[in-house]
């Protein structure tokens, strides 16, 4: 678990090198290559405080210093291609619903924003068009490139079956066996007006090159 940043706090409970470099980086899961063996087995409880009220960029660059300091962590960015959707306006136009707060600021200018998951359900508030793609990211494990250029916030709510998140577009009619339920890729097109397409695009991916055991407190 990471708790909310709130007046320059960060707190860790429970989570492994490779959450941490996640977070410190802004990066996904799929995004990290290298590092030791023990990168997502092994547990670390982390509790630090910065000077004055710094923001979420600033935590991060902070949270990366920790990193380089504690875990000896040393890491290269390069180019792969890689399998990704590509996320587009479908045809008739975006189906997304007005915000709650038309004035709230996505990262990384705000912190407004925010999103749950339930199973086949999701629901989003007061979001923009780049975090749908990282929520879509989570969901699908592959890369979501944004190429919408649908500007703003807003709500979004997909119901869908929780069996189709995974793997290729299927046919527009299928979803879970007995169920009612559209595929996830479905349900984008037909409930928020939004079509993703399978291919391949070179995606920046996180190499970590060095990460030691930190040292006890």
């Amino acid at each position: 678990m990471i708790e909310p940043i709130t007046g320059g706090r960060f707190r860790a409970a429970n989570v492994t090198l490779g959450i941490l470099v996640g977070t410190a980086y802004d990066v996904e899961d799929f995004q990290i290559s290298g590092g030791p063996k023990w990168l997502n087995t092994e547990s670390y409880d982390i509790e630090a405080k910065a000077e004055g009220n710094p923001d979420l960029a600033q935590i991060r660059l902070l949270l990366q210093s920790l990193l380089a300091e504690r875990f000896q962590l040393a890491i290269h960015r390069e180019q792969k291609e890689l399998a990704v959707y590509v996320l587009s306006v479908a045809k008739g136009g975006p189906r997304l619903s007005p915000p709650d707060n038309p004035a709230c600021q996505p990262p990384p200018a705000g912190r407004c924003g925010g999103t749950s998951l339930a199973g086949g359900t999701m629901l989003g508030q007061n979001l923009a068009m780049a975090q749908v793609a990282r929520v879509l990211s989570k969901l699908l494990l592959r890369p979501v490139l944004d190429r919408t250029n649908i500007p703003g916030v807003f709500n979004i709510q997909l119901k869908f079956s929780p069996e189709s998140r995974v793997g290729e577009v299927p046919r527009a009619s299928e979803g879970a066996a007995g169920q009612n339920l559209p595929s996830i890729f479905s349900a984008l097109e037909e409930q928020a007006g939004l079509k993703p397409d399978s291919r391949k695009e070179p995606v920046e991916l996180l190499v970590i090159d060095r990460a030691e055991r930190p040292s006890p407190n």
